[in-house]
């Protein structure tokens, strides 16, 4: 039998096994949190590379299609090609703009969440809502009525998420996610959205002229040339990479489902699949196919 010693000190020692133990799920809620932001930038920071690159394949595609049928056409066509195809490219490029300001203003949101999760301090939170945030939904609005490839960007948003709070302790992260945890998901959902079309276009575009390029050459070269060009060997290796490389670019829209679902787990205090310790090592991978 325990004397009445033992029991007081089972009486002292439990209050303070409970500070401990809500004291470690703080800090794994911050380590959480943390591991969220720093993704949430590295993913940011990458969508302008993403941009550029559509950019770049959808304008070269144009350029081939063009020039294959340039001798069909006579002078005043040729003019009214060349003319709607540049209106056509100009309306992308200022919905790419559009779309770089987005990720742009998002990166803010999550370098200031990295801060509070930090320091405790909301200054940096507050003064990206003033000054970020506060252009986002009218920046959404106009995004999800334009088109990618005939495709309306706001019909492939996902529904809202119906979303409640978790029960943290970090009584300054509670209340920014209640505060702005639904206003991240659209934005998250938005760029879940556009990483779709964008992906599809690069796959379209890059599809068309590896065909033109390689795909065609490697074809006409062995069944119709007199002799085989020494680099024949080459350019059949370098159809296969390509076909390899343009099924990869869906690991960029793995990125973005997964940035918008673990948000959705984040606020509401979840675990994720693979859990929270590997998300940011995860987010980097999948974003690596563009720099490949």
């Amino acid at each position: 039998m325990w004397g009445n010693g033992h029991a007081v000190a089972v009486i002292r020692w439990f209050p303070l096994a409970l500070m401990l133990g809500a004291c470690a799920s703080v800090r794994q809620d911050t380590a959480n949190g943390l591991e969220f932001a720093n993704a949430g930038i590295v993913y940011t920071e990458t969508v302008p590379t993403v941009i550029a690159e559509s950019f770049r394949l959808t304008v070269e595609a144009n350029s081939i299609q063009l020039s294959l049928a340039r001798d069909t056409l006579s002078e005043q066509e040729r003019s009214q090609q060349l003319a709607l195809a540049d209106g056509q490219l100009d309306r992308r490029r200022r919905l790419l703009d559009d779309l770089r300001t987005h990720a742009a203003l998002l990166r803010d949101y999550f370098a200031a969440l990295r801060t509070l999760l930090d320091t405790g301090n909301n200054e940096a939170i507050e003064a990206a809502a003033r000054n970020s945030l506060s252009r986002l939904p009218g920046l959404q609005k106009a995004i999800a009525a334009r088109e990618i490839a005939g495709v309306k960007l706001g019909g492939l948003l996902a529904p809202a998420a119906a979303m409640a709070v978790g029960g943290y302790r970090n009584s300054a992260l509670r209340r920014e996610l209640a505060e702005r945890g639904r206003t991240i998901e659209r934005e998250l959902a938005l760029q879940q959205a556009v990483m779709k079309a964008l992906v599809e276009q690069m796959q379209d575009d890059a599809g068309f002229i590896a065909t033109v390029k390689e795909v065609n050459p490697v074809y006409e070269q062995y069944v119709s040339a007199r002799k085989l060009p020494v680099r024949w060997p080459d350019l059949r290796v370098k159809k296969f990479a390509q076909a390899s490389r343009l099924k990869s670019l869906d690991e960029l829209n793995q990125a973005a489902d997964r940035m918008h679902t673990a948000w959705i787990a984040f606020v509401e205090k979840r675990d994720i699949d693979g859990g929270w310790g590997l998300f940011l090592q995860d987010i980097q991978h999948l974003l690596a196919v563009i720099g490949a």
